[in-house]
């Protein structure tokens, strides 16, 4: 058994090939920078307002290979997943826990989680019309 190839059409397949490649990586990257930005203003939209210092603290950048939204507010943790409440203080010489001071506790807010679960839906259109071309 023999066949033969036709070099000359195997060349033209692999430069629409390569073309075709090019345009994609291009249109990806494109892609990551406009979901990188539409993730910190969605961040920045669902995030409570107490002070405004939380949004002040979403930002974003991009390397090479990675893309960044970083939230450098000192009690993002607290804000995103709540506080539970303080018990008080112990008084050692009572043995007991005073009331006295008692925080009592904060809501989460969630707005870390709202927001990735949007960028799911957000990157799904994205990529459909990246790819539906």
């Amino acid at each position: 058994m023999s066949f033969e190839v036709d070099s000359e059409a195997l060349r033209k397949v692999a430069e629409e090939f390569e073309k075709e490649l090019e345009r994609v990586s291009k249109e990806y990257d494109e892609l990551l920078e406009r979901a990188v930005k539409w993730t910190a203003e969605e961040m920045k939209r669902q995030a409570p307002v107490y002070t405004g210092r939380l949004r002040e603290s979403i930002t974003w950048y991009m390397t090479e290979d990675f893309a960044f939204v970083e939230v450098w507010h000192p009690a993002v943790y607290w804000i995103e997943f709540g506080a539970l409440p303080s018990v008080g203080a112990f008084q050692p010489l009572l043995g007991r826990r005073l009331r006295y001071g008692r925080h009592p506790g904060t809501r989460p807010s969630h707005f870390l989680l709202r927001t990735f679960l949007a960028l799911d839906t957000y990157l799904e259109r994205q990529l459909y019309r990246l790819f539906r071309r």
